[in-house]
């Protein structure tokens, strides 16, 4: 009797186990380099900019051949599309940045409906960006709190500054609050 419960048993608990599916996700090749970070801005060593957010994210292609790295307008404002080798979680290249220069304050829009948004906008043409040996590397980094990230860094050249070689660094953003600058 008392096998037969056991037998029992563990006829229902392979049942269980043989139903449960298995979920596999694919990742859409780049993600190694795709992501929210926190950043610092350096010139010769120094640091030159504290802890800026910028985003770095696949393209539509989603080859894992090229990316998009995008400053949000906090470092020197650029966002441009870059080769990259997601297998080595590298990026490097060059683009012509064209940005939009918002010549009004926001908050003046809000307080005034005679002001036009569309009409205080100026398109002017920046700057050309250089980005070379752009790197992820998996869990090098630390955030805030201490837990450990991926890390990121890469060098930048702009042209309206090209003497000057800057070094963006940093780290994966966390999602957790106590860890944003």
């Amino acid at each position: 009797m008392r096998i037969k419960k056991i037998a029992i048993i563990a006829l229902v608990a392979v049942g269980f186990t043989a139903c449960q599916e298995v979920y596999e996700h694919d990742m859409v090749p780049g993600h190694e380099v795709a992501g929210e970070w926190y950043v610092q801005t350096f010139l010769g060593g120094t640091a030159v900019l504290g802890h800026q957010s910028i985003l770095t994210y696949n393209t539509a292609a989603a080859t894992g051949d090229s990316i998009w790295v995008d400053d949000a307008g906090h470092i020197w404002p650029f966002k441009g599309k870059l080769a990259a080798n997601a297998g080595a979680a590298s990026f490097s290249g060059m683009f012509d940045n064209e940005q939009v220069d918002p010549v009004y304050d926001t908050l003046d829009i809000i307080r005034d409906a005679s002001v036009d948004p569309i009409d205080s906008l100026e398109f002017v043409e920046w700057h050309t960006v250089t980005i070379s040996d752009g790197k992820v590397i998996p869990d090098a980094g630390k955030s805030k709190t201490g837990v450990v990230v991926d890390s990121i860094y890469f060098k930048a050249v702009f042209s309206d500054d090209a003497s000057s070689e800057y070094e963006i660094a940093g780290h994966r953003r966390t999602g957790f609050e106590e860890d944003d600058y």
